[in-house]
């Protein structure tokens, strides 16, 4: 698939010029979130376009309000 050309990476604008990146990504969004609109299906468009690692944290807002063991515990473990 020719990233430049496909439609979706349109609608990944409010992230980054996603074809230009070339290291592993993990993505993480709140299922609540106020400022994402869509996250999971975002979060979908990401593992589809770009095949980056993506998680959603279910009830979560934005800054992660409540679950920052779980952010935590998934950023640490895709690290190591």
């Amino acid at each position: 698939m020719n990233n430049k050309k496909d439609k979706r990476v349109k609608k990944l604008i409010f992230l980054a010029p996603v074809n230009d990146i070339k290291i592993p990504i993990l993505a993480i969004f709140g299922s609540e979130d106020n400022y994402q609109f869509e996250p999971k299906e975002k979060l979908e468009l990401l593992k589809n376009i770009i095949k980056c690692d993506t998680y959603l944290i279910q009830n979560s807002n934005h800054w992660f309000t409540s679950h920052e063991n779980e952010l935590t515990k998934k950023v640490l473990n895709w690290v190591i």
